[in-house]
């Protein structure tokens, strides 16, 4: 199970899913049951609860579902008894071994690039004012003729 916060996934976690790939451990989290927990102030959580959904289902791990809680709701009985529930249904899914079919389809196996090519959107730039200045001149001052 995971924290979300509001409109997005915490760079941790996303760090975490690459180390996933990178190391081939993704038989590890093959048929595990997970869920989301996310703590937003009452908006945009859905983002992140898709993309995780997503996640686990590249994993091929069993999503159950989510449960998104306003941060101040858990300081009330009401709040508190809503995470119960929740937990609650998470543990007897695991328990009966609930289905959890796919939603998203598979992303395609591609290669996770280690460092940006140097390509012709990324050379350095260099300006024909610039270039073509006398050795240990200035360049023109900004708004000046």
């Amino acid at each position: 199970m995971g924290f979300l916060y509001i409109l997005l996934v915490c760079s941790q976690y996303k760090r975490f899913i690459e180390l996933i790939r990178q190391n081939g451990v993704e038989h590890a989290f093959r048929g595990r049951y997970t869920a989301a927990l996310s703590t937003p102030i009452t908006f945009y959580d859905t983002t992140a609860h898709r993309y995780m959904h997503s996640v686990c289902d590249d994993l091929e791990m069993r999503y159950v579902g989510f449960h998104s809680i306003n941060m101040h709701d858990i300081m009330k009985p009401e709040g508190r008894l809503r995470l119960e529930q929740f937990a609650q249904e998470l543990a007897d899914a695991v328990e009966t071994r609930a289905e959890a079919p796919r939603t998203y389809a598979p992303v395609p196996d591609a290669p996770i690039p280690t460092r940006l090519h140097r390509t012709r959107l990324f050379r350095p730039c260099r300006t024909r004012a610039l270039s073509s200045l006398p050795t240990g001149a200035s360049p023109p001052a900004a708004g000046g003729s």
